[in-house]
This record gives structure tokens, sequence and C-alpha cells, in this order.
């Protein structure tokens, strides 16, 4: 029912990106150049989210990224602490992963986390995602939530490797509780 950010701005580099796309080519926000560099939105750190009347996804137009952790941890904790339920999706970076689960442990019931797990292949990863975390540390993010209890789902898109698709769904089917 809501998506909710902190900032703009990912260092991942993504060749598909849709929120690049968005703010950068369609609406014209940002800089070309400085969508790489996360930009940190102070207000909406501070904000007391109210409770939504169903689950919110976060964060839509950036990544949780060791840059912004802290900022996307106390976003996060408003919003589970109002009681909301949580869809958090990343192209997760292991130790962001940690802290999220160490952080937000209390409110696993709330929280859902999303993994964009694209393709096995790091070579394809490095070309379509040059910048973001690759199969292992995506896998073992998924394995450490999955580990300490969280809802865990993955998105497959785009599908970067359709041959190899069914071979990575069983690979991660163990470790994913939702979708």
């Amino acid at each position: 029912v809501a998506t909710v950010d902190c900032g703009i701005g990912c260092p991942h580099g993504c060749r598909y990106c849709y929120a690049r796309a968005k703010l950068v080519d369609r609406l014209g926000l940002v800089a070309p150049a400085a969508w790489s560099t996360f930009r940190l939105d102070e207000e909406a750190v501070r904000r007391q989210h109210p409770l939504y009347p169903g689950q919110v996804m976060f964060p839509a137009h950036h990544d949780i990224v060791p840059e912004n952790l802290a900022a996307c941890t106390a976003v996060l904790s408003s919003l589970l602490t109002a009681g909301n339920r949580v869809l958090v999706v990343s192209k997760p970076h292991l130790h962001c992963i940690e802290t999220l689960c160490r952080e937000l442990w209390r409110f696993r019931e709330q929280l859902l986390f999303r993994f964009t797990i694209t393709a096995r292949d790091d070579g394809i990863l490095s070309f379509w995602e040059p910048q973001a975390p690759g199969y292992d540390e995506r896998r073992a993010a998924l394995a450490l939530a999955f580990g300490h209890g969280f809802a865990t789902s993955v998105s497959v898109e785009p599908m970067l490797d359709g041959g190899d698709v069914v071979a990575m769904v069983q690979d991660l089917l163990p470790l994913v509780s939702h979708s």
C-alpha cells in the first residue's frame, strides 16, 4: 500500500534499473553522473511512520548498502515499531543483512525479505549489475535471514540467465519460506 525510501541513488550500477530510468531519465530529478551516489533524505530518516493499512515496501528508489545501512535500519525500525508489515527488497550485501537480522529480530514476524537474485553466473551479473554483490553473497544473505527465522522470498527479475533458472531456483528453494 506504500513505498518508503530514505534517499535516492544507488552504487550498484544496474543497467536495467527502473528507479534510475524514472528519476534520472524520465523525471530529471537526478543528474546521470550523480545517480551512483546515494543521497540521504534526513527528514525521511527522522519521520515517525504511521500504521499503513497493508504491506509497505522498503526501499523503492535505492538499495540497502553499507553507506546507508544506519539510515535504512532507522527507517525500518520506525515502520516496524508502528506495527507495519514490511517487504524489504534488496540485492543483499551480507554485512547489511547480518545487521538488519540482529537489529530487527524482534520484528521478524512483521518483516519479509525479498532478495533480487537474477543469475548464478557472476560474469553475467558483473555485466548487468556491475557493483552489486555476486551470487554467493546474495545466497549467503538469503541463508542467513532464513536461518534467523525471517520470512524469505526471491525475485528473479529480470531473469538474466534463462538457461540456468531452473537449477538456480532448485539451489535457492530450500532457503525460501514465502515465494
